[in-house]
């Protein structure tokens, strides 16, 4: 429709500049580029309407691009904060946890064997039946150097030297978990005294449950 409108327009000024030509000598030649001229104007015209779309297209692109930029921002943000939370929160639950010394248990007043480590490693080593008879299932009072520290769950241990480079005599002493604080104030071939139920002999070690250290 607006390309009729504009061939019927620029017909009627073609038209009105001829007939003015004509009344003042115009050639037909000279008239005839005069329309040329109007078209290619017309063209022009339209070209840069196309191009002022085209325009118009990639500026929304763009700014659909921008605001989605700005979503995935906003989430990132969104998950920055959550992740500080968490980290608060963590912290807070680590420096919650009681770290003061767990008072050492006193020495009791019934009967407990009192023995070594060396000495369970080599009772185990010589004749492992005998060696239950003697101490299985009994509290015992036991003294050695710490060969190494860890723990399992929250409750920490220590195995003691007591047997060669591949036995799996030497004795280990889980601790209550309250002796959490307790155990990171000792240290590998410090020698301590711990009392506990012997439970007997494990895959890897000779074992000690619920001990407390003993000063």
């Amino acid at each position: 429709m607006k390309c009729w409108m504009t061939i019927v327009t620029i017909s009627i000024v073609g038209l009105a500049i001829f007939t003015s030509g004509c009344s003042q000598g115009i050639s037909t030649d000279e008239y005839q580029k005069v329309i040329n001229e109007l078209y290619q104007a017309q063209s022009n015209a339209a070209n840069l309407q196309n191009e002022n779309a085209g325009l118009k297209k990639q500026i929304t692109d763009l700014q659909q691009k921008e605001s989605a930029l700005n979503q995935q921002i906003s989430s990132l943000k969104t998950e920055n904060d959550n992740l500080k939370t968490e980290v608060t929160k963590l912290k807070q639950a680590s420096t919650s946890t009681p770290t003061t010394p767990t008072t050492l248990a006193p020495v009791p007043t019934t009967s407990v064997t009192v023995v070594t480590a060396d000495q369970i490693a080599a009772d185990y080593e010589s004749n492992p039946l005998a060696a239950d008879i003697k101490y299985k299932n009994q509290i015992l009072t036991v003294t050695g150097r710490i060969l190494s520290i860890g723990s399992s769950t929250t409750q920490p241990y220590i195995t003691f030297e007591g047997g060669g480079l591949f036995t799996t005599t030497n004795v280990k002493a889980t601790f209550k978990s309250q002796y959490v604080a307790n155990i990171t104030l000792i240290s590998k071939g410090q020698t301590i005294t711990v009392r506990g139920l012997f439970i007997g002999k494990g895959f890897l070690y000779t074992e000690m449950v619920d001990c407390d250290l003993v000063p």
